[in-house]
């Protein structure tokens, strides 16, 4: 199934075609993938529900309810309603918790404590290998996830040996300083003395690598977190509840003001790898709730057109297993997922999630 697709994107991220550089935006699937071959874990573990649950059992949740009993009731309905997609669960439970009155900053306290413990450990031999990560990285192609954990870097840490640290793509016109800019990321606002608007602790033009990169061009080796991480206390960072979505696609627009003109200042944020280079989406499923992305990839597709960037000759991925659509209930001849088919993605089925994190054709 799909030999030829995965053999053109198997060529593509392994020799490259025409100097082709790609980004390769990495969901919560790959922790699934490990957690399935790493003892320490049970796959289960990192179910977007699972997590929700550990979520909604936190301490101070769990004060709260003891308040308002018809809290916990409104809750279990959330975790336990059918027929809706984790991110939008996700979202319901976030909502519900900042109507009564958890504060953002215990909201970040609970979202810290339950990943904590989410990382793999990142010893010799304690992750299983990953072709498709491997591929990428021996290439020079760049990574987004979506996820908050700091698993993607621990495991270059462990089977490549190299520590990533935080840096930043720098403005070519600004001098570098310690403040922050709404360039840089969430810039602070006030109404009436009060903050309504947290600033975020990881800036857009933020990645972990291995080196400072003077510009694009001698970038690799780099992950950029693009809903924001637990790592290095940047809790504040993570997109959960409606008002943090809409506030990061307000945010886009504030920062990046016409993405079609010259002087776009998303160029200087992970904008520029997610609008510009063709994309390799995996362990993500990109359903209804993932608000920031599906309106991005909407605005990419017009930039795309609008740029005359050529889509058959350095076409977009989307990966996704069988096994998971079994799981799910759905037929094999069912498209995965047709609002990226509508963005001109080229959808690969492989028959196991092995299968697709080794890239077996």
């Amino acid at each position: 199934m799909d030999t030829q697709n995965k053999e053109m994107l198997l060529e593509r991220l392994g020799n490259g075609v025409d100097g082709q550089k790609y980004a390769l935006l990495v969901g919560n699937g790959f922790n699934k993938f490990q957690f399935t071959h790493n003892g320490m874990h049970e796959p289960d573990d990192c179910d977007w529900k699972a997590i929700l649950r550990k979520i909604a059992d936190a301490e101070k949740v769990k004060n709260l309810a003891s308040e308002k009993p018809e809290l916990t009731e409104k809750i279990n309905r959330i975790l336990d309603m059918p027929g809706i997609h984790s991110a939008e669960r996700g979202i319901f439970l976030f909502d519900l918790m900042a109507e009564y009155g958890l504060s953002r900053d215990d909201r970040g306290g609970i979202i810290k404590s339950v990943f904590k413990p989410f990382t793999i450990s990142s010893g010799k031999g304690s992750f299983q290998p990953c072709n498709l990560l491997n591929l990428a990285w021996e290439n020079g192609h760049h990574i987004l996830t979506t996820n908050f954990d700091s698993n993607l870097e621990d495991y270059f840490k462990a089977v490549y040996g190299v520590l990533l640290k935080q840096h930043r793509i720098p403005h070519p016109t600004k001098k570098k300083s310690s403040k922050t800019t709404p360039l840089d990321g969430m810039e602070t606002s006030s109404r009436k003395g009060k903050r309504f608007w947290e600033p975020c602790q990881f800036q857009w033009n933020t990645y972990y690598g291995e080196k400072d990169a003077s510009s694009w061009k001698t970038l690799s080796h780099d992950i950029w977190h693009v809903h924001g991480n637990v790592i290095q206390k940047a809790v504040t960072s993570v997109l959960f509840s409606s008002e943090d979505y809409f506030n990061a696609i307000s945010h886009f627009r504030h920062i990046s003001g016409n993405p079609f003109s010259e002087d776009w200042k998303g160029t200087y944020s992970w904008l520029k790898l997610f609008m510009e280079y063709p994309l390799v989406i995996v362990g993500l499923n990109l359903d209804a709730g993932e608000l920031l992305l599906r309106h991005l990839l909407m605005l990419r597709r017009k930039y795309r057109r609008m740029q005359e960037i050529d889509d058959a000759a350095s076409p977009s991925y989307f990966l996704y297993s069988l096994q998971e659509k079994a799981a799910d209930g759905a037929k094999a001849s069912d498209p995965k997922n047709p609002f990226l088919e509508l963005m001109g993605f080229k959808s690969v089925a492989f028959d196991t999630f092995d299968e697709m994190y080794d890239l077996i054709c």
